[in-house]
């Protein structure tokens, strides 16, 4: 067989066959995305004793705009190296991988990342639709969190060597320049934001309920000039995204986001910080009338998403203070503080009902479903 006869993994390796060398220590495991631009390949590293050590995701490129966002990618990465909620680089040189394009070969570089086996965010949401169920509201506050700590990231790059160990991000003394990474048409469905596993014992706080989530695709970021902008269409990235997953929508299902005048009661706002806010609030937001007249969702997780919405930037949240309403939201709220709870949502009201939902939708869940292949949107962004 040949050409399209091959199956896709066997003609994707045969026609780009320059990125790899045949070593021991780095076997095929399975294809994650193929798109026109380029693609992802999960490899088993293996140990001198034949054993595996760990998988590894290793990006590539086949064109010459693949080329592109692939080099934008390794730039973005290597300012935001040793953020937590940032997916690790790994570097193969030191992995004794052998695999051609690793940086000796310039024309052909690839990039070598942690492998993320729990899923995406939009896999999570779609798997949710289907059985018909809401995602807890301790799921929607444990996100939204991470999705925070992620553009604190973006505003402060840690810059680390890739051998350091990745630390909780957090708001720094230097701005340098800030990095638009969570644009509209990177976190606009969850496909590149996925779980990376963590034992609730070695962090209750912020990982107690659900695994964190980890940014992954920065193909499309850019190194900004512009503070103030930046900040601006992250939050409204993160509003946008978060309005979706808390109503189980994509972007293909209507959903309106009309500028509107909303009274805000700033309850949370006024607990946090009492010498700057006030009591109850018209903003003018694009946030969607769907979701601020949704039963079963928490009003403050509604009214923070219409702050990362508003029209007026002096309306917004700064970066620091969505992750500190964040944590609050995680750490105290309750869905049996929510009046008129549907009964669609009555398992979240039930002990540990939201250890169960991430057992059946995260962990035990079939990742495989949800892999992107050809027809679909690959990981640069492209349509096929």
């Amino acid at each position: 067989m040949s050409g399209p006869d091959l199956p896709g993994w066997q003609r994707l390796v045969k026609e780009n066959k320059f990125y790899f060398k045949k070593n021991p220590r780095l076997k095929y495991d399975s294809v994650e995305r193929i798109g026109y631009h380029g693609g992802s390949i999960i490899f088993n590293e293996h140990n001198s004793k034949g054993r595996i050590k760990r998988k590894i995701t290793v990006r590539f490129a086949t064109t010459r705009r693949g080329l592109e966002l692939l080099e934008n990618e390794i730039l973005c990465l290597q300012h935001l190296s040793g953020s937590e909620h940032i997916a690790r680089v790994i570097k193969i040189s030191d992995s004794r991988l052998n695999i051609s394009g690793t940086g000796r070969n310039k024309d052909h570089p690839i990039l070598a990342t942690e492998y993320l086996p729990y899923g995406s965010l939009k896999g999570l949401r779609e798997r949710a639709a289907r059985a018909r169920r809401w995602i807890p509201n301790t799921i929607l506050w444990s996100v939204f969190l991470c999705l925070a700590r992620q553009n604190l990231a973006c505003m402060f790059p840690l810059r680390a060597n890739p051998d350091a160990p990745q630390r909780r991000e957090a708001v720094g003394t230097q701005l340098g320049n800030a990095l638009g990474i969570i644009e509209p048409n990177n976190l606009h469905d969850g496909i590149s934001h996925r779980f990376r596993f963590s034992e609730p014992a070695e962090d209750t706080e912020e990982h107690g309920s659900a695994p964190a989530v980890v940014a992954t695709d920065f193909s499309r970021g850019r190194l900004s000039e512009s503070y103030d902008d930046t900040a601006y269409h992250n939050l409204h990235a993160i509003g946008a995204f978060m309005a979706r997953f808390a109503l189980n929508l994509d972007d293909e299902q209507g959903i309106n986001f009309l500028t509107q005048r909303w009274l805000l009661s700033n309850g949370q706002l006024i607990r946090m910080f009492p010498e700057h806010a006030i009591v109850q609030e018209e903003v003018r937001t694009v946030v969607p009338p769907r979701l601020m007249h949704m039963p079963g969702i928490d009003f403050q997780l509604k009214e923070i998403i219409a702050r990362c919405l508003a029209v007026e930037v002096d309306n917004m949240l700064n970066y620091r203070n969505l992750v500190i309403l964040c944590q609050d939201g995680l750490e105290f709220s309750s869905p049996v503080q929510i009046n008129n709870m549907p009964s669609s949502r009555q398992e979240e009201l039930t002990i540990g009902g939201d250890r169960r939902f991430v057992q059946d939708f995260i962990y035990n869940a079939d990742i495989q479903a949800e892999s992107s292949i050809l027809g679909e949107q690959n990981r640069f962004g492209e349509w096929v």
